[in-house]
Order: structure tokens, then sequence, then C-alpha cells
């Protein structure tokens, strides 16, 4: 999951059952205003449980993204340096 919400919003407010893996501050383009990004990660589930990228209802938009995200945090990371 990566969203703009703190972990406290997300576990207090919204129930999710989930662990923050790493957070990065990001800025708006051509404006001051910034942001803090959260990368967390389901808990409660195991990993063979998890469907495989061609098993979820994806946007083909989105597709390239989420391929990304599933292969972990390292591909993600160096993605996010390019």
């Amino acid at each position: 999951l990566i969203c703009y919400h703190s972990p406290r919003i997300m576990i207090d407010r919204y129930g999710f059952e989930i662990e923050l893996i790493c957070k990065e501050a990001t800025s708006m383009h051509g404006s001051a205003e910034g942001h803090t990004c959260y990368f967390y990660k389901r808990l409660g589930c195991e990993d063979a449980a998890n469907p495989s990228i061609d098993e979820i209802a994806c946007d083909p938009l989105f597709s390239g993204a989420l391929k990304i995200v599933q292969s972990g945090l390292d591909e993600l990371a160096d993605s996010v340096e390019e």
C-alpha cells in the first residue's frame, strides 16, 4: 500500500492491518508544497496467499507500476531513483 496518510491514521481511523516499510518526503512539481509518502506492508497474510499479477484486476495504465511494487523494495527504490 502506498499513500500519503500516516500509520496512525491508516491503523486507528481506517483499521488497516499494516506495517510501515519506509517513508519518503515528496514535493509538488512547481510548488514548495511538500508531503510524505508512506509505503506499507499488509500484515496477517502469507506471501503464498497473495495473488499473482495476472490474477489482479488492474487498469493497464497501472500494471507496470504494480509489477515493480510486487518485485520488492529494492526494485521499487531503483525505479524511484530513475
